[in-house]
C-alpha cells in the first residue's frame, strides 16, 4: 500500500465548558462525611473549526480545536468518607448539538463519563505537628460514546466504550493546596 505522510497541527483556543454544582445532600458525623451533589453546564463552541494539514485539507473533526456545537452537560457527583477511606462516584452526559468540520456537518454521539475511585489517607496532620496529608488512590474512568453522525450518515466506526484504570497519590499542603498524580 502507498503511504501518504501528512502533517499538520492545530493551535489556539478549544471549546470551552462552563459547570455548575450544587450540593443537594451534606451529611456529617464524627466518624464520616457524605456529599451529593448536581452538575449542569454547557460547552460553548469557542474552537476553531476549519484548521487545515500541510495539504491544505481540513483537519479530521477529531483533531479540530472545537466542534462547532452547543452542548448540554448533566451530571451527578457522590462522596462518602469514613475515617481514613474516601470513595467518589461522578458521572457526567454530554448531550451534542448540530456542529461542523470545515464544509461539512458534524455531531459527535451522546456520551457518558464516569469514575468510580477510591481514596485511603496514609498519614495526615496532627496537633503540633505539619498538617500536610498523603493519600494513594485507585480508580475506575471510563467513556461510552453513541455513534457520530457526518452530512447526516452514521459513522459506523464511530462510538463504543472506554475503559481504564487510573492509581494515583495525593498530597495536600497545609489544607489549601492539593497536588495529584494519577
Amino acid at each position: 500500500p502507498e503511504r501518504e505522510d501528512v502533517s499538520g497541527d492545530a493551535q489556539g483556543l478549544g471549546d470551552v465548558s462552563l459547570l455548575g454544582r450544587y450540593t443537594l445532600l451534606m451529611n456529617h458525623s464524627v466518624d464520616s462525611t457524605t456529599l451529593v451533589a448536581g452538575v449542569l453546564g454547557v460547552k460553548l463552541p469557542t474552537g476553531n473549526t476549519h484548521q487545515h494539514n500541510d495539504q491544505g485539507e481540513y483537519l479530521d473533526w477529531h483533531l479540530q480545536l472545537g466542534t462547532g456545537s452547543t452542548d448540554l452537560l448533566a451530571g451527578l457527583s457522590v462522596d462518602h468518607a469514613i475515617n481514613r477511606i474516601s470513595v467518589s462516584a461522578n458521572v457526567l452526559a454530554s448531550f451534542p448539538g448540530d456542529g461542523e468540520t470545515g464544509d461539512q456537518s458534524h455531531r459527535f454521539g451522546n456520551s457518558v463519563n464516569y469514575d468510580v475511585t477510591a481514596k485511603y489517607r496514609l498519614q495526615s496532620g496532627l496537633p503540633g505537628s505539619s498538617p500536610d496529608t498523603w493519600f494513594v488512590a485507585l480508580g475506575m474512568n471510563g467513556e461510552y460514546r453513541e455513534r457520530e453522525k457526518l452530512d447526516g450518515e452514521t459513522v459506523d466506526d464511530s462510538g463504543g466504550n472506554t475503559l481504564y484504570i487510573t492509581p494515583g497519590i495525593e498530597y495536600v499542603h497545609g489544607g489549601t493546596w492539593i497536588v495529584e498524580v494519577i
